[in-house]
C-alpha cells in the first residue's frame, strides 16, 4: 500500500466498509478496502476493515461520507429506535 494511500476510516464489519467504498466510487474516487487479520467467520470482520483514499483524494472524501452516510442497516429494515423490533 505505501504511501500511495491513506486510512479514511476504520469499519467494524466489511459490509460498512463496502457500502462507503461504493459511495466514494459514486463519487469518482479510487478507494481499496483492506481488511486487517482473518477470521473464521468473515462476516463479523474481525480485526478492524480499512477503507483506504489517495491522500489527494482525503478531504473530499470525508465530505462525500458526512453528505451521504451509509445508510443504518437498522433503518432499512424499519427498526425503530426506542420501539419493540
Amino acid at each position: 500500500m505505501g504511501a500511495d494511500w491513506v486510512v479514511l476510516k476504520v469499519f467494524e464489519n466489511p459490509m460498512d466498509a463496502g457500502l462507503a467504498k461504493s459511495i466514494l466510487e459514486r463519487h469518482g474516487m479510487v478507494c481499496v478496502v483492506a481488511s486487517e487479520g482473518m477470521s473464521l467467520y468473515p462476516t463479523l470482520g474481525v480485526g478492524g476493515n480499512r477503507l483506504l483514499v489517495h491522500p489527494d483524494d482525503l478531504e473530499d472524501a470525508r465530505q462525500a461520507l458526512q453528505m451521504d452516510p451509509p445508510a443504518d442497516p437498522k433503518a432499512r429494515l424499519g427498526v425503530i429506535k426506542g420501539g419493540k423490533g
